[in-house]
């Protein structure tokens, strides 16, 4: 029955240990009476040291750690003594092995049978890859918001420019039906920009019938035959005021050569 049960314990602590080495985790007790320091395996792999030699001293340990780990390490042994709390945080250092490192350290305090604390042991797991992928992920986000803001303000530039200049971008996708003003093309047509794009028949009510009849002319054979083109209209805008507007616009094809759209600039002249 003796031998039976030692040969359970083993296979036990052995399924114990494999655990522990696919879970990534360790685990460590420090006991004041006996000033003795127990490490699981693992966390000698984690720190890089030979777990065949003895546990190294706290001093040494520490030093394994960045500053604000362990800045935090002593605040949360200071906790465990003073508040009699244990903690749940994150350590970051560069091992014997010089290789960077995350922990998840949870903490508590041993107590002994007249309920007295007499030391504390913590629970440490290997969360390298996963913070590693959390700061990629992060550095990314900022990344793409610092993008956002380089484009918006690359796009303020751009309508300061189109102002001065007095020249405007349009778009015209006829295999989705959709249109795209830059703000300056409303401005020149008197329109709203948050109003959107005004329907052709309200822009043919104010185009002189020469201009559109030019302009219709032109659209057709962009649409047809891809005949680019480069126009002057007389308008009076939606603001009732006179203006000549230059038009100039090329064809938009798709990869089978297709025609599906023209886009171009607008000028005020």
């Amino acid at each position: 029955k003796i031998e039976t049960a030692l040969n359970y314990l083993k296979k036990k602590e052995h399924a114990l240990k494999e655990a522990t080495k696919i879970g990534k985790i360790g685990f460590v007790e420090y006991n004041d009476i006996s000033d003795t320091y127990i490490w699981s395996d693992f966390v000698f792999t984690i720190f890089g040291f030979d777990s065949n030699k003895n546990v190294p001293s706290q001093k040494i340990v520490a030093e394994i750690l960045d500053k604000e780990s362990q800045d935090k390490l002593k605040q949360v042994i200071e906790d465990i003594y003073e508040k009699e709390i244990g903690s749940d945080i994150e350590l970051r250092g560069i091992n014997l092995k010089d290789e960077e490192f995350w922990l998840r350290h949870i903490s508590q305090p041993i107590y002994n049978d007249q309920n007295k604390i007499i030391g504390r042991k913590a629970l440490l797991q290997d969360i390298t890859i996963y913070k590693k992928a959390q700061l990629e992920l992060e550095t990314s986000k900022q990344e793409i918001q610092t993008s956002l803001e380089l484009l918006e303000k690359r796009k303020y530039s751009m309508d300061e420019a189109s102002k001065i200049a007095k020249i405007g971008y349009w778009e015209v996708d006829t295999e989705n039906d959709t249109s795209i003003w830059s703000d300056y093309v409303h401005y020149a047509l008197g329109s709203k920009p948050e109003d959107g794009i005004p329907d052709i028949s309200i822009i043919q009510k104010h185009v002189s019938k020469e201009s559109f009849e030019l302009f219709t002319k032109c659209t057709e054979n962009i649409i047809l035959y891809g005949i680019p083109y480069d126009i002057e209209v007389n308008f009076n805008n939606l603001q009732n005021e006179e203006v000549w507007i230059r038009i100039i616009a090329q064809p938009v094809y798709n990869l089978q050569n297709k025609i599906i759209g023209r886009r171009g600039l607008l000028q005020n002249i």
